[in-house]
């Protein structure tokens, strides 16, 4: 596994202002990183944004046709969200699940962002859900996650519940669309709900368990 220390470091902000910022940004990062590439050769695409991530994909098309496209993405962090994701944690976490397989080799990091290599695939439809080759792929896959110790140095502690009750913590139960508040009122204050209490509870029942700490995704 490679020292983090020892990924390329780019001091350059990509901005998330607009389409044309962003790839401006990119283009000044892709010069540090790939030198080779000609800036009228990179075209880009902007995949789905998530909540905490804005990801670009850079694809460079060789003009002889000979030789194979390159591509890299971006992951570029959105604002604030470090609150609720240690960015240094998840960063060593990609390197040590790269080293077995399990994640994109990490080029370089910039300031908010990494570019990481591109893997090829496809977004699961229901008909994929039902085909036993992709449902037995998947599953295999997953083993093979859950298989990995987590690598810190020590004895691993679940951090599940910790997460959780940080994003919790910044939410809010206020709105300023009197709409909103009431039909958050009646919803959850009416029925006295708590996520907090629900939180809480649960942790109970699972720390029971005494299940094993292991590696998955947070979805």
């Amino acid at each position: 596994m490679p020292d983090a220390n020892d990924i390329f470091t780019v001091n350059i902000k990509v901005p998330l202002t607009d389409d044309e910022a962003t790839k401006e940004g990119a283009l000044l990062v892709l010069k540090e990183i790939k030198p080779t590439w000609k800036r009228e050769l990179i075209s880009f695409k902007a995949f789905t944004v998530g909540i905490t991530n804005k990801i670009l994909c850079a694809t460079y098309s060789p003009a002889n046709g000979t030789t194979h496209k390159e591509q890299l993405l971006f992951r570029i962090y959105g604002n604030n969200t470090d609150k609720i994701i240690d960015r240094n944690k998840e960063f060593n976490n990609w390197l040590y699940l790269a080293s077995h397989g399990c994640a994109a080799q990490i080029y370089a990091r910039f300031s908010g962002g990494i570019v990481s290599g591109f893997l090829p695939g496809n977004t699961l439809t229901v008909d994929n859900l039902r085909d036993d080759t992709i449902v037995t792929n998947t599953c295999k896959s997953l083993s093979r996650l859950h298989k990995l110790k987590p690598n810190t140095g020590d004895e691993a502690k679940p951090t599940l519940f910790i997460k959780i009750k940080q994003f919790l913590a910044n939410f809010s139960a206020h709105y300023e669309n009197k709409q909103k508040q009431e039909r958050y009122d009646k919803f959850f204050k009416q029925r006295e709900i708590s996520f907090l209490h629900d939180l809480h509870c649960l942790r109970d029942i699972i720390q029971r368990r005494q299940s094993k700490v292991v590696f998955c995704h947070n979805d």
